[in-house]
């Protein structure tokens, strides 16, 4: 590469911070560097190009994740700056809109029916190691909870996410399924992210996280799908990395001392094998206790028991002592031994079985033909495979669980349900045969009237998924780890390619528009060939892991022979320069990678014996990991020819790519091409060709001249027509009215062609519609506004014209008294006025009423003795009638 000084290039355009690379007055490889420098020197590290969004690792916190942030663009007024919430929101926006049809057809019969309701949504975060995948997949996360309104109303009061309100990096949510996506994200972290050499926080497996909303765009479930544990780094790391976090947990501070006497832990981690390694045991940028202390919280929130943790801790713990089991091996004889029990006798203490069975099966396996148990004796080094295999399929069994019971605390149910909008196709089909009599006769439309009357039609619930995979590695020693992972996102890339290119011209020329056929992008197929064709590499390690005595230099030789005729494949040559031993060369999408084919056999076939962790296991600890995880490849398996394809890694990692790949394929993919701008984690620093190699090789060049020559956005003529008819009310539902809307908003004719079912525009149309569509509706919210003001004060103004009646009368009354108090007979009435009639009149009246007053008391006062008097006419009237009574009485007992 030369170099020129600067004063002796061209001077930028004024466009060369532009926020969208295609919008580069002359987009090559040197403006696009320069503009990517310009922004990320202003700490404006996200850049939109076309289609997908570049964002370059700042390697420091900055503040813009705020929760203020979030409204701005939940608002729609953040748009026009670049941003991973622009892509999310983009992605939540298409779970809530557009329109899906469906035909049901009988015989005689055809019912055309439109359902509301988005599409599936994925996202998808590559890039290489250290580019910040999994941060912004955090920051995706926590975006798509806030606008679904999974977030507490208090955390809305906060101004950055980088509070106490966070753990681990992520935001805490108060809701239920939002809180527990958040501790998920948390707890696989710790089991499945370790440090790497360009990395702290790699994450050494890939997660499909899988938030499904209702038809209200309101959280209902969520679930995690992993792929590609790399389990290996359990037993093994090279140079500069580390196994993985939790280990370091348990170790740290975050866990009492007794509890690590409890689980036989009593060194430090630069002293264990399977943590030392890559002699960074210690690293002063990870603070493993609290971290620690995270972890266990998020189990806790996880609903994960204080005996279940400390079963998981017990097998952390066991993996860990695996690695200090001594073997030692008989000379002359191909037969190994434990060379000291305390190491066996601490593991099988915590595996809870006995130690001559473990000791047996690492040593001694026992191989079953027919009804007869055979015991064989085996070497030092199969011993040794023997028991990194067994640490290793504990921890992807603890993994497997863990993963297991986050997916049962942030769905509903245990099984994720699925929810339906239901259609009323079965009274439409009533309503259609009562006016229809012809169609009545029709006896399978009739039967289905009758039957589904109420329900028929289902649509499924939508979903966004969010991709964060190990990035693409080329390392000192790149081994079978290394092929699985750049395997994984070579084909990652070959669906970026051809959902960006291939797909995108062979969808102009279905819909019929002017287009002329392009090769925009590299041909990944050979290099994919190479692996996946008969014979290719996949198929060859296959089958020297089932032959007998297979071995990693036959497997070597097999692949030369069978693969020179690749021009991606070539015997790689040895150099005192490289201090790693390199085997051959495979050229991939990100440049050409130098493979060690040392242990791939063992690694592929990852034997464990059957007698170890089998279902019929004396390890009682193990069973409770086994629910939901299929038994691991055992040496038997391979003997008798059972389980050889699905058994064997490789093969496990093809099978999840094509499921990963089959649900991107069926979902609205968006991309986010992750940068790492150097290796030296320095902020503000770019490293030029490290970076043109990494755009190079992700095809952001190749999306520019896309994006600028071809049509990047395109929607179906009913969506288009729904979203934009509030411009042009008489657009109908076709090509023609789509056009319409777009001549009435002023779109040029060159920047959209109209295809058979969909109206194509080109980079920035949509922006403006969604523009001109918001300004219209601005426009009606401030018409409706202005008329609501208008009412208001016209109440305000008849209240004021009242008012100011009555303050006329009232001045106009003060004015006349004004008037008249100096008029000399009004002084005169005011003199005379005492002695008109009318004032004797009253005083007479005051007497009267006086004298009324007295009259009145006195009628009272006889009131009173009257109603005295009464009572004792009674009581006079009761003594004579008595006195009668006893006359009488008298006489008759006189006449007797």
């Amino acid at each position: 590469m030369k170099r020129i000084a600067r004063d002796e290039c061209e001077a930028p355009t004024l466009n060369s911070q532009a926020s969208d690379l295609c919008q580069l007055t002359e987009p090559n490889a040197a403006t696009v560097l320069d503009a990517l420098k310009r922004r990320y020197l202003q700490n404006v590290i996200h850049t939109n190009c076309g289609l997908f969004c570049v964002v370059l690792n700042p390697w420091r916190a900055l503040p813009i994740y705020t929760t203020d942030l979030m409204s701005t663009y939940r608002t729609g007024v953040g748009d026009m700056y670049p941003h991973i919430y622009t892509v999310a929101q983009s992605a939540y926006d298409g779970i809530l809109r557009g329109r899906c049809g469906f035909v049901v057809q009988i015989p005689g019969v055809i019912l055309n029916l439109i359902v509301t309701g988005g599409r599936d949504q994925s996202i998808l975060i590559t890039g290489e190691s250290g580019a910040g995948k999994t941060e912004n997949t955090k920051r995706i996360i926590e975006y798509i909870l806030e606008c679904c309104g999974s977030a507490p109303s208090d955390s809305r009061h906060h101004h950055h996410l980088n509070n106490n309100n966070t753990t681990n990096g992520y935001t805490d949510y108060g809701s239920s399924i939002g809180s527990d996506v958040v501790s998920s994200g948390v707890l696989l972290e710790a089991f499945g992210n370790a440090r790497t050499t360009h990395n702290n926080n790699s994450s050494r497996f890939g997660k499909f996280i899988r938030i499904e909303f209702n038809e209200h765009g309101k959280l209902q479930s969520a679930q995690i799908e992993c792929y590609l544990l790399e389990k290996s780094r359990v037993v093994n790391q090279n140079q500069g990395n580390r196994n993985f976090h939790v280990f370091y947990q348990l170790l740290s501070n975050a866990f009492s001392d007794e509890t690590r006497q409890q689980l036989l832990l009593t060194k430090s981690a630069n002293q264990y094998k399977f943590l030392n390694q890559g002699n960074v045991s210690i690293d002063r940028d990870i603070d493993d206790a609290a971290d620690g202390v995270l972890t266990n919280r998020a189990m806790d929130r996880l609903g994960i028991t204080s005996s279940e943790k400390m079963d998981v801790y017990r097998m952390l713990a066991a993996c860990l002592l695996i690695g200090e089991i001594k073997f030692g091996e008989r000379s002359g004889l191909d037969m190994s031994y434990v060379d000291g029990n305390a190491e066996i006798d601490a593991v099988t203490k915590l595996l809870s079985v006995k130690s001559s069975r473990l000791v047996e099966a690492l040593t001694q396996p026992s191989i079953k033909i027919g009804d007869k148990v055979i015991r064989k004796n085996q070497n030092m080094q199969k011993s040794v495979f023997s028991a990194a295999a067994l640490a290793k399929v504990l921890y992807e069994r603890i993994f497997r669980w863990l993963l297991e019971k986050c997916n049962e605390a942030i769905s509903e149910s245990t099984n994720m349900r699925k929810r339906i909008f239901v259609l009323e196709l079965g009274w439409s089909l009533h309503v259609y045969l009562k006016r229809n009599e012809s169609a009545a006769a029709n006896p399978t439309l009739w039967a289905l009237s009758q039957k589904q009357r109420a329900v028929t039609g289902s649509v499924l619930s939508r979903f966004i998924g969010v991709l964060d995979i190990a990035g693409f590695e080329i390392v000192q020693k790149n081994s079978f780890e290394q092929l699985c992972i750049n395997y994984t996102n070579e084909k990652l890339q070959a669906f970026f390619n051809h959902f960006m290119f291939v797909r995108e011209q062979s969808e102009y020329l279905d819909e019929g528009i002017l287009w002329i056929q392009n090769d925009f992008a590299h041909d990944l197929q050979p290099t994919i060939d190479i692996i996946e064709k008969p014979l290719g590499l996949l198929s060859l390690l296959e089958e020297e892991c089932v032959v007998p005595n297979g071995s990693d230099q036959s497997l070597l030789q097999k692949l030369c022979t069978n693969l020179e005729k690749y021009p991606g494949f070539k015997k790689a040559k040895q150099s005192q320069r490289c201090l790693a031993v390199r085997h051959f060369t495979i050229k991939h999408y990100a440049g050409c990678v130098d493979y060690n084919i040392d242990s791939w056999v063992e690694k592929n076939r990852d034997v464990v014996e059957n007698a170890v962790t089998g279902r019929t296991s004396p390890i009682r600890r193990v069973d409770k990991f086994m629910t939901h995880v299929p038994p691991a490849l055992t040496r038997r398996d391979l003997l008798t020819g059972k389980r050889q394809p699905p058994g064997c890694w490789l093969v496990i990692c093809e099978n999840q790519l094509t499921s990963l790949l089959e649900t991107l394929s069926s979902s609205s993919a968006h991309f986010i091409r992750c940068v790492v701008p150097n290796y030296e984690r320095i902020p503000n620093k770019i490293d030029g060709p490290l970076v043109l190699n990494q755009l190079r090789c992700n095809g952001v060049f190749e999306g520019i001249r896309i994006c600028r020559e071809g049509y990047p956005s395109r929607l179906p003529f009913a969506e288009f027509v729904t979203r934009y008819q509030i411009l042009n009310k008489n657009a109908s539902l076709n090509g023609r009215g789509a056009e319409e809307i777009c001549k009435t908003a002023g779109i040029d004719s060159t920047r959209y062609q109209i295809g058979n079912t969909k109206i194509f525009c080109k980079i920035g149309v949509i922006s403006d519609m969604e523009a001109k569509r918001r300004d219209h509706i601005n426009g009606i919210i401030v018409n409706l506004q202005a008329r609501i003001r208008w009412v208001h004060m016209q109440r305000d103004c008849r209240m004021r014209e009242k008012r100011l009646k009555a303050l006329s009368t009232i001045q106009n009354n003060v004015r006349i008294f004004a008037d008249i108090a100096e008029w000399p007979w009004y002084r005169l009435l005011w003199l005379v006025r005492p002695l008109i009639p009318k004032e004797r009149d009253k005083e007479r009246i005051q007497e009267l009423e006086q004298l009324n007053e007295e009259l009145q008391s006195e009628n009272d006062q006889l009131r009173h003795e009257n109603i005295k008097l009464s009572t004792n006419c009674d009581l006079l009237q009761e003594k004579v009638e008595e006195a009668e009574q006893s006359a009488e009485e008298a006489r008759r007992l006189i006449e007797k």
